[in-house]
């Protein structure tokens, strides 16, 4: 019984910091194959997770109008291009290593399809988001540092036939 409540903390812990183990994958990036971190996957939520997001988008969205906008100060590099492919491909380069959070939100109902925290190193970061499990369509990509600063980027994702 002893290792079993031990094993049980052991996997609670490694849910509660993160969920999700970040592996290098082989992806296409502006005509080249690259090596990117997969950093988390975006799915369609359920009706009920829908309904729970806007109210908390709305309440978001009244507590950002009173805030100042604070931009995040980094450099980041994507496809202006629709993507096509099961992932999303994005470069950051920052000058030195930080945890960022990613939040990707569908354009027309705010439904947030993404939400990962991650790290990046000083210089160059090759990062992918899986998103072969969500519905075609523009999505707002959003990235924060731990004091709130923040870039926000338009995606439009388009399914391969």
């Amino acid at each position: 019984m002893r290792n079993l409540n031990g094993l049980f903390l052991i996997v609670c812990l490694l849910f509660s910091l993160g969920g999700f183990a970040q592996k290098n994958i082989k992806v296409d990036f502006l005509g080249q194959k690259i090596k990117a971190n997969l950093i988390c996957i975006a799915s369609q939520p359920t009706i009920e997770e829908s309904d729970a997001q806007a109210v908390f988008n709305i309440n978001e969205t009244l507590m950002g109008a009173i805030r100042e906008a604070q931009f995040l100060d980094i450099n980041i590099m994507m496809s202006k291009d629709t993507i096509k492919s099961d992932y999303l491909v994005f470069v950051i380069e920052v000058d030195q290593a930080q945890k960022l959070t990613l939040e990707m939100f569908d354009d027309g109902s705010f439904v947030m399809v993404a939400d990962c925290t991650f790290s990046v190193n000083t210089g160059g970061n090759f990062l992918a988001v899986d998103v072969k499990n969500i519905n075609k369509g523009v999505y707002n990509f959003r990235l924060k540092d731990e004091e709130g600063s923040e870039v926000n980027k338009r995606v439009v994702l388009s399914k391969k036939s």
